[in-house]
């Protein structure tokens, strides 16, 4: 008899570990299809063009964030452009400015991707790093292609007399400079700006 009871426990206890197994996997199962489902609802609330992402619903093309696809990460200065993240620059050489006895120097930078011959375009900043009689830096607005960016060194770097060099994250830059007197009324200069090839030679190429 002792036997029988003793059967009929081990029994019991066995039905119990399967039943309390079955219902864990019954249970992972509804939640992993109710995570699944989650997301497909979110996928359905993305506007056209827009595709959801951990976060949200976003535009792959211009997200820095999610540039491509989810989670692929521009660095900085490489804008998300139709899906791929740029890298592009155009380094320019204002050989003299200056701001001082009397002169000013204009300077000008030209977006020129904007064209008839299908160019790519790409929008972004400048960064002009001032060498001379005092080092300093001053970032651009934003250029759009076809549009210009405008300054004088009174106004970035007063005071200053040397050369600057223009980072612009964007091909297709060209700039330009004018020194003159102020007003231009007796002297004025123009000079367009130099396109560097960055890295530049090092000196052992220069035979020195």
């Amino acid at each position: 008899m002792k036997k029988k009871i003793g059967f009929v426990l081990i029994g019991l206890v066995f039905i119990v570990a399967i039943s309390a197994v079955t219902y864990h996997r019954a249970g992972a199962g509804a939640t992993e299809q109710s995570m699944q489902g989650g997301r497909q609802e979110a996928v359905k609330y993305c506007t056209q063009g827009r595709t959801f992402c951990p976060g949200g619903c976003t535009n792959l093309k211009s997200d820095n964030y999610n540039c491509g696809e989810c989670g692929i990460v521009c660095p900085t200065g490489a804008p998300c452009t139709n899906g791929a993240c740029l890298n592009h620059h155009t380094r320019l050489l204002f050989s003299y400015a200056t701001n001082s006895n009397g002169f000013d120097t204009g300077i000008a930078i030209s977006n020129t991707a904007k064209d008839p011959f299908g160019t790519p375009q790409e929008t972004g900043v400048c960064t002009l790093y001032f060498y001379g009689s005092s080092d300093s830096e001053y970032t651009t607005q934003t250029i759009a292609p076809g549009t210009q960016f405008s300054s004088v060194v009174s106004l970035m770097a007063p005071g200053f007399s040397g050369y600057i060099i223009a980072d612009c994250n964007f091909r297709n830059a060209h700039g330009w400079a004018m020194v003159s007197d102020l007003g231009a009324r007796n002297f004025a200069a123009s000079v367009p700006a130099q396109v560097l090839v960055v890295p530049r030679p090092p000196a052992e190429s220069l035979g020195e």
